[in-house]
């Protein structure tokens, strides 16, 4: 997140979703409490990721 790969979705003070990239695997989080930010990460492929995700 302190890298700004989020959603432009805000719900409440932060956005519905986050990603990275960890070597050839790329991580998505998704908000899943917003009155206190916490959030549920998990792996996807790839080709879902967000095209300008480094």
């Amino acid at each position: 997140m302190r890298a700004g790969n989020v959603s432009a979705y805000v719900e409440g003070d932060f956005p519905r979703y986050a990603w990275t990239r960890a070597g050839e695997r790329v991580y998505e989080a998704r908000l899943c409490n917003s009155g206190s930010g916490e959030y549920k990460g998990y792996p996807i492929l790839p080709e879902e990721a967000p095209g300008w995700l480094p």
